[in-house]
């Protein structure tokens, strides 16, 4: 059993309709899985900035493209980058920049163009296999999952209901917990700090 199936069986359980054995399989409920699965976890991945899923990156510059606006450079984003949380123009991690994420043409994916000379990421990431996510994220996705495929397969509008309930109830814990987990960042010290009398 994969962790794709262990929450695909986990959300349909709670709606009480019979589990699959594999990704593959090919009947009504791993057939509503499968066309609900990925987009949902990406969807609750990019919701929120979980600490399993945050990255830091510091791009690389690309200058065969030129930016379609104000902004002199052009960076590539990393293949995973799926929501920026902070930008800055230094590994400190201190300061804001002027920059924006663009497609630039109709044959490229997104790039973020800045006119900074450097620039330095922390994103939300995407990951394919949820074996990285903590258990309370897992079952916050398996109730989001049953949640969706409640109509698919026909049950009750009430048991729709419970499972909305119940995703915001796990989204709700599954954040603070996740809050709780995450170390504080720390205010870079400027130089002028130093030079108080």
């Amino acid at each position: 059993m994969t962790v794709y199936t262990d929450i695909a069986n986990s959300a349909l359980t709670k709606l009480g309709v019979a589990e699959i054995s594999a990704s593959s399989d090919t009947n009504a409920q791993g057939t509503a899985v499968a066309e609900q699965y990925n987009k949902l976890r990406d969807d609750l991945i990019r919701s929120h900035p979980w600490n399993f899923a945050t990255g830091r990156a510091q791009l690389s510059r690309d200058t065969s493209l030129t930016p379609n606006s104000e902004f002199d450079n052009t960076f590539i984003l990393p293949d995973d980058f799926m929501r920026m949380l902070q930008v800055w123009d230094n590994d400190g991690g201190w300061g804001t920049i002027d920059y924006r994420i663009e497609i630039l043409s109709s044959t490229t994916g997104e790039y973020l163009v800045s006119s900074a000379a450097d620039i330095y990421i922390k994103y939300i990431r995407q990951i394919e296999d949820l074996s990285l996510a903590p258990v309370m994220f897992q079952e916050t996705m398996a109730y989001m999952l049953a949640r969706e495929l409640a109509p698919a397969l026909r049950t009750s509008r009430s048991l729709h209901e419970l499972m909305d309930q119940r995703f915001k109830e796990s989204m709700r814990r599954a954040r603070s917990i996740d809050a709780i987990e995450d170390g504080r960042d720390e205010f870079p010290v400027a130089s002028w700090v130093g030079d108080r009398g």
